[in-house]
């Protein structure tokens, strides 16, 4: 320690210049002073050994709070990973339960019409936590690309597990709106077809068939309105009602098969009921014929009798 001796020297020296010059109790302390000088050098070595013991153990202290901060902060991504996987689960297992009970497919077209908007509200509730599963997933993507740290069969199968139910959800809700549409499809016709048979009825029920017999007029005129009616089927997209067995069970279902096959029978009885009006229109509608009369020719008359022209005066 050259500068602390240096400096000492100089108290030393100024000491010793100016003790005679002192009192007598500032010579005795000076002189203490200087017997105890070498202890303080030691004690200065001390301090200085201890301050770059001390400066040692703060940057190990460091280089150690840094490593540990990391572990820390990873321990932390990883545990907010899976707390954000337990609670989506927990919101998943709701959803897909919920889309389970979704069974119902309506028998009206208003009806098929609330269906649908309550699937698309849930369908627009659900992405919130979709989009909040493809987050989590992507975080979790993201803590398996730092290698070495995060162990790779707890982070991807939780991610693997998301993406499967999040799968599931959007496929179910997609497939029943698929569903609600084709049954509403059905049930717009099946309202049409009532009203078609509806109409027949009321349309046959018109009819009054002595009329028809007395005149073949009212007869072609009825047969006309039938076949109008019966063309009427064009409104359920069908070319006849011998369509309308074969795109109805195409489009049932085991909720609606009651349904449908009542509407069949109705259609079949209309249809038959038709069929037999229009055979019995046609035979009225014929005109009859008038026989052929024989006519007796009259005998003509001869223009000049046999005996000679007769005397008109006779004398």
């Amino acid at each position: 320690m050259p500068r602390l001796v240096w400096l000492g020297e100089l108290t030393s020296r100024a000491s010793a210049g100016n003790a005679s010059n002192r009192p007598p109790h500032q010579i005795i302390y000076h002189q203490q002073y200087k017997f105890k000088k070498p202890q303080h050098f030691d004690d200065c070595r001390d301090y200085r050994r201890l301050l770059v013991q001390l400066e040692e153990t703060e940057r190990r202290f460091d280089e150690f709070w840094r490593t540990h901060r990391n572990r820390l902060q990873q321990c932390l991504e990883l545990r907010r990973f899976e707390q954000d996987f337990r609670e989506l689960q927990t919101i998943f297992d709701a959803h897909l339960k919920c889309v389970a009970e979704m069974t119902e497919i309506g028998e009206s077209v208003e009806r098929v019409d609330t269906l649908m908007a309550d699937t698309k509200h849930y369908q627009e509730l659900s992405r919130v936590d979709i989009e909040r599963a493809g987050e989590v997933i992507s975080a979790g993507q993201q803590l398996l690309g730092v290698r070495g740290v995060y162990p790779w069969e707890i982070v991807q199968p939780k991610c693997d597990e998301l993406q499967r139910v999040c799968d599931i959800i959007s496929e179910r809700l997609v497939k029943r709106l698929e569903i609600l549409s084709k049954n509403r499809e059905l049930m717009e016709r099946v309202e049409k077809a009532n009203q078609w048979c509806a109409n027949g009825v009321e349309l046959l029920a018109s009819q009054r068939i002595e009329k028809c017999s007395a005149s073949p007029e009212i007869a072609e005129q009825s047969l006309q309105e039938i076949q109008a009616f019966i063309a009427s089927a064009a409104e359920f997209k069908l070319s006849s009602p011998s369509e309308f067995k074969k795109i109805f069970l195409e489009s049932t279902t085991p909720e609606t098969k009651a349904l449908v096959s009542q509407v069949l029978q109705r259609i079949d009885d209309v249809s038959l009921m038709c069929d037999k009006r229009i055979a019995s229109l046609k035979k009225l509608a014929v005109k009859p014929q008038r026989p052929v009369q024989t006519v007796t020719p009259e005998p003509a008359v001869p223009l000049q009798p046999q005996g000679g022209a007769p005397h008109l005066l006779r004398r």
